[in-house]
């Protein structure tokens, strides 16, 4: 939902007085959500997230044997490698179906 232009207006003023405080970060989803768990997977944090999207992979048959090669892209913790396999777990999603794509992140984040 769009803010309104007096919302947008009211956040201008906030911002040009200093009394906005943006707080962002995997963190502040942990914390929100008190770390929820999905199918042994913390799908707040990327990492878990990501581990769960393999195990949909692997459910729907889409992983094509890649299981191993995206956990380990997950688990190396380099944001390149981590994208890699978030784009990788988003295409296979995607080409079974518009539905399971947006299901599989209904199922984890809500």
């Amino acid at each position: 939902m769009r803010p309104s232009s007096s919302q947008f207006d009211q956040l201008q003023r906030e911002i040009a007085s200093g009394q906005l405080v943006v707080v962002v970060g995997s963190g502040v989803s942990v914390a929100a959500c008190d770390n929820q768990e999905v199918d042994g997977h913390k799908v707040a944090t990327w990492t878990g997230l990501l581990e769960h999207g393999v195990d949909r992979l692997t459910e729907i048959g889409a992983a094509d044997g890649n299981e191993d090669l995206l956990r380990g892209l997950i688990s190396s913790g380099k944001t390149d490698l981590m994208i890699s396999a978030a784009e990788t777990i988003t295409t296979r999603l995607q080409g079974r179906s518009k539905g399971i794509f947006r299901s599989c992140l209904s199922d984890s984040i809500g």
